[in-house]
């Protein structure tokens, strides 16, 4: 017999507790069961990010990569497979022994104790207020923020990092501030508990909140890609990592995308470059799961010259209002998985100036304000003779927005702040 025996849906309902239950239904209609294979023994399947087994002798018994599998015998992504087996036992392919299934490489360092370290930290916060900050506790918020980065945990690390600039800098603490600082750090750290748990399953939080990075043969693969550069950047974060990223237009679709490349600091290689001014033709890129921007993988491409005609392919994937721009932000910032930066294009008709303010105009003559940072009037008056599109990100603390002017002609101009 090259199957274990079927099951009926009241075997599994007796088995497995009513809420996993149903989350294991769930999880299937969504389709996040996948890769699944059977043999005499059992079954095994790919569940959202994490690789389940389970063997059917006398008894049924599941096992799982996730955290939830150590505290019950049945956790909802061995639900789902058990419910796929009773309903779809055909999407089983045959095998002949059970075979190592990976999709997303975990990183080195168990993420659950850093977590639980900061979850306490913050108990520890709420209660005691500002007459817990000392040096000594300074020192513990650094050192939580470096030991969350090393167990993936990038996004917790960059929230406390921030928390800690605040905390340091007597000049520029406000207790709103704070107050806020705390509570988005809370709401982090309860996502991150429900991704670890499996209570939420959505794989573009993965690489977000948890760092992980998928193996290729899981990803989708894009094809004939279009891409013009919007913005080439070097970063160093506080917590003493380089960061590359060149972001990218799609011009067959519109979608904004990034490469992104993290070093040490003590790394001094230099791999990345700008693309600025060129078209690049990438026949096949691996796309990951994910918020704007896309990170694509891409090992080939063809650069040829940008030209007018990309432009204004560009300039019609962009926002053609002050009112569209602003409903896409408000709309980013209601979703809680979201990354803290939003991405965006902007197509601008005319600069406007009024009492010594200068405005970009969009296509029905309303204005956003703007503060020249690095770009002299000189330079952006003659940009904005005609429609150009500008690259706008949003600042992680939801308030400023800088944008970047594109041309044809002479990318990169500099940056804005609106």
């Amino acid at each position: 017999m090259s199957s274990p025996r079927r099951l009926s849906m009241g075997e599994v309902e007796a088995l497995v507790e009513p809420g996993t239950f149903q989350r294991g239904m769930e999880t299937l209609d969504r389709g996040f069961v996948t890769r699944s294979e059977r043999w005499k023994g059992g079954l095994q399947a790919q569940v959202d990010q994490h690789q389940v087994r389970v063997e059917i002798q006398n008894q049924v018994t599941a096992s799982c990569s996730c955290r939830a599998s150590r505290r019950t015998p049945y956790c909802p992504h061995a639900a789902a497979v058990l419910v796929a087996w009773v309903r779809e036992p055909e999407s089983f392919q045959v095998v002949a022994e059970a075979t190592r299934l990976s999709t997303v490489r975990r990183g080195k360092a168990d993420p659950a104790p850093g977590l639980i370290a900061l979850q306490r930290l913050l108990e520890e916060f709420a209660e005691a207020g500002l007459a817990t900050i000392t040096e000594e506790r300074l020192q513990e918020v650094r050192d939580l923020s470096k030991r969350l980065r090393a167990c993936g945990l990038s996004r917790l690390s960059s929230k406390l990092t921030l928390l800690h600039a605040l905390l340091q800098d007597r000049s520029r603490f406000s207790v709103e501030e704070y107050v806020h600082q705390l509570a988005d750090l809370t709401a982090a750290a309860k996502i991150v508990e429900a991704l670890l748990s499996g209570r939420l399953q959505d794989d573009r939080a993965m690489d977000e909140f948890l760092g992980k990075s998928w193996a290729s043969e899981a990803l989708p693969i894009r094809r004939n890609l279009s891409l013009v550069e919007l913005l080439f950047e070097r970063v160093t974060t506080p917590d003493g990592f380089r960061v590359e990223m060149n972001y990218f237009a799609d011009l067959t679709g519109g979608e904004i995308g990034t490469k992104k490349r993290i070093f040490r600091s003590s790394n001094r290689a230099r791999t990345g470059r700008s693309y600025a001014g060129l078209r690049l033709e990438v026949g096949e890129a691996l796309e990951m799961p994910g918020f704007p921007p896309i990170r694509w993988r891409w090992t080939s491409f063809e650069e040829r010259t940008a030209t007018e005609e990309d432009h204004l392919r560009l300039i019609s994937w962009a926002c053609v209002s002050v009112e569209e721009l602003l409903a896409r932000v408000r709309d980013a910032r209601r979703e809680a998985l979201a990354p803290d930066r939003g991405y965006y294009l902007f197509k601008a008709e005319g600069l406007w100036s009024r009492q010594g303010r200068l405005f970009l105009l969009d296509t029905f003559d309303a204005a956003l304000p703007l503060e020249c940072q690095d770009l002299a009037l000189r330079r952006l008056d003659p940009l904005f003779t005609q429609p150009c599109a500008v690259f706008l990100r949003t600042a992680q603390n939801g308030g400023e927005i800088l944008g970047w002017p594109l041309s044809a002609v002479t990318p990169h101009l500099g940056v804005i702040a609106i």
